[in-house]
């Protein structure tokens, strides 16, 4: 029982940071909202919190990784190769970030000369990660669901209420 406690506290834990950490990544997604300054910042603590997620996740994703070539189901694997995707793609749209930089690393004294051919890989990158993470969400959907759920109780989900159906009970 102590376990199973413990699961549903880390979920929601793990449910609550992913969602600030998408927040974060779409408000830095708008670079023309916040401004350059806030969306160097704010992009490089997304790269924090980019690593902190794979951190939390790690044993997750061991066991994903050493599942991927043996016989799983075609969700696991297609969300380890997801992931792996979004874990390059993420490693790609910090690193050429930072190599573009104007404010952010100029302020902390560090100077990477100007190039601007990072900034078609970055914003390509940026777009890859808004597709990659649309369809983690969505593989992960009924995870994400079940959480929430957890979270605030009795949920009322206008789809199912034509059929009568409440989504604790699902019947």
């Amino acid at each position: 029982m102590e376990s199973n406690v413990k699961t549903k506290n880390r979920n929601k834990l793990v449910l609550a940071f992913d969602t600030a950490m998408f927040s974060a990544f779409l408000v830095t997604g708008v670079p023309q909202l916040e401004g350059q300054s806030l969306h160097e910042w704010l992009g490089m603590a997304c790269g924090a919190l980019a690593i902190t997620h794979l951190l939390v996740n790690w044993q997750w994703i061991a066991a994903m990784v050493g599942r991927v070539f043996k016989p799983i189901n075609w969700q696991a694997r297609v969300s380890t190769i997801l992931n792996a995707a979004l874990f390059i793609d993420v490693v790609v749209l910090v690193f050429s970030g930072l190599m573009i930089s104007r404010v952010a690393l100029p302020t902390l004294g560090i100077d990477l000369g100007r190039s601007e051919t990072w900034r078609p890989i970055h914003a390509l990158a940026a777009n890859g990660f808004l597709t990659l993470v649309g369809l983690h969400i969505a593989l992960h959907l009924s995870w994400i669901w079940a959480t929430i759920k957890r979270m605030v109780g009795r949920l009322h989900l206008p789809g199912l209420a034509a059929h009568g159906k409440t989504a604790q009970t699902g019947g």
